[in-house]
């Protein structure tokens, strides 16, 4: 049913942008707004708690591995723009995964250093994209965005961890 799920999001969403790019994250999105909502809240978080460290960071990669061929093929045209932006979201998306985190109890410090060093890497990619945009800076600056939205997810979905 899961496969199921994933293939029909990814030609639902195929098909309305017009590019296989997008389509793979949404059939994604879409298999987890299908399948969670049935899934038990404590082996949803348990799962949280165990992949918080590496989730967001994979997330992160496949992103910019994603975003690497958009770009590249100009499927995506993005504006210069885009760095500024990316640098005054990523620190908001930083300080929320840090306190959503540290408010949780279920989730250790030591597990904030892969999200961290994610959205650290961002924001210097996107400074450095301020100064000199270019095709190269936008996907590690769409990979960190990426994951740190990943770590926030499974942050809000680590909180029914001690419940």
């Amino acid at each position: 049913m899961g496969a199921t799920v994933f293939v029909s999001g990814a030609l639902y969403a195929t098909v309305l942008t017009g590019t296989i790019w997008l389509g793979i994250p949404a059939g994604f999105l879409f298999f987890f707004a299908i399948i969670l909502p049935h899934l038990p809240k404590n082996r949803i978080a348990a799962f949280a708690v165990k992949y918080y460290t590496t989730g967001p960071m994979g997330v992160a990669l496949a992103g910019a591995y994603i975003w690497s061929f958009a770009v590249r093929d100009e499927l995506w045209k993005f504006s210069s723009d885009f760095f500024g932006v990316c640098a005054q979201i990523i620190p908001v998306l930083l300080l929320t995964t840090v306190v959503e985190a540290r408010r949780d109890a279920g989730l250790p410090t030591v597990t904030l250093v892969g999200p961290l060093a994610i959205l650290t890497t961002g924001e210097v990619v996107a400074l450095a994209g301020i100064l000199k945009p270019s095709w190269g800076l936008f996907p590690p600056v769409a990979g960190a965005m990426t994951g740190g939205v990943a770590a926030l997810i499974l942050s809000v979905l680590a909180a029914d961890a001690e419940e």
